[in-house]
């Protein structure tokens, strides 16, 4: 849109069988400012209206109108090491306590040798999923190779 301003599209789902989750679709749209972009860095925010759809194993159909707020950032080493992540929160803005995506990622990436490299993933969801088994929060982790382009 201009120097630092931008405008976003972002489709969004998943599926989580042992959460319950059947279906969850949450895409956003909006408008978005740039802080700082270099060949190395990045840091930018995200607002815009959202929506979330869900359909649970045990629970049913939900749907909400949410507001996206985003952050992303990410930081390249001059030893070729990067480190990156970003923040998005869905509130429901019928009532920010009812209904709420939360999703954080980080990653960690290791340049081993020609574009092959050791990446370290850390995703923390946290939500309203119903399934009283489960909770609403899922900790993962991921260490595996990647092929850098």
């Amino acid at each position: 849109v201009a120097k630092s301003w931008f405008l976003f599209l972002m489709p969004a789902a998943e599926w989580d069988v042992p959460r319950g989750i059947e279906l969850r679709t949450y895409p956003a749209t909006g408008i978005g400012y740039r802080f700082s972009e270099t060949a190395n860095s990045l840091l930018q925010v995200m607002i815009g209206p959202a929506y979330v759809w869900e359909e649970f194993t045990e629970f049913g159909e939900n749907d909400y109108t949410s507001v996206f707020l985003g952050c992303e950032g990410r930081y390249r080493f001059p030893t070729g090491i990067s480190i990156g992540g970003y923040v998005y929160y869905y509130p429901d803005l019928s009532g920010f306590g009812d209904n709420w995506l939360f999703r954080t990622e980080l990653n960690l990436t290791i340049p081993l040798y020609g574009p092959l490299a050791m990446l370290v993933r850390f995703n923390e969801v946290y939500d309203n999923n119903p399934e009283p088994n489960v909770g609403d929060n899922k900790f993962t982790a991921l260490v595996g190779l990647a092929f850098k382009f």
